[in-house]
């Protein structure tokens, strides 16, 4: 398959929801025989950060290429450097139209562009990932915020009858 994903979920209204899902998807991508690999955006860019370092940076990039279904985790929370954005950008193009993709942002699709420090790369990014994926945006309530609201009004002691707060 060669299908990508992108979840937008600023508010955490289904963080949960994305994370089993997100799990799913990998589960069943197993379970019909295709290899899967999971990384948080920040951990891949360190891992490929370090590829280059120690001179293995060709024989991870050939690795990831022949993984059926690479799953980004948390797309955006931190800034894309430049190097970042370039490494992105020759690992989306090694997948486009041959193996799949699926992003996990809580970082709204509108913004992505500003996560990357070179504009230039961004673009390149950005139409390789936007134009090719099935997006499925979230919105509501934080899930944080509801939470909490319920844990007061729980925790809130009663009024006296006929008391005004």
């Amino acid at each position: 398959a060669s299908d990508n994903v992108i979840t937008v979920d600023v508010h955490s209204l289904c963080r949960l929801r994305v994370q089993v899902d997100r799990r799913a998807t990998g589960t069943a991508a197993i379970r019909a025989d295709a290899t899967v690999r999971y990384f948080k955006c920040s951990t891949l860019l360190e891992r490929i950060g370090t590829a280059r370092l120690d001179g293995s940076y060709r024989s991870f990039v050939a690795k990831l290429s022949r993984i059926d279904v690479v799953i980004i985790d948390d797309w955006g929370l931190s800034p894309i450097t430049v190097n970042g954005a370039r490494e992105l950008l020759d690992i989306i193009d090694d997948r486009v139209g041959v193996s799949s993709l699926v992003i996990a942002s809580q970082l709204p699709l509108s913004s992505w562009y500003q996560a990357m420090e070179e504009r230039t790369v961004a673009d390149g990014v950005l139409d390789r990932l936007v134009h090719n994926s099935i997006k499925v945006e979230l919105s509501g309530e934080s899930m944080r915020k509801i939470a909490s609201s319920r844990a007061g009004a729980s925790s809130a002691p009663e009024s006296p009858a006929g008391a005004t707060p």
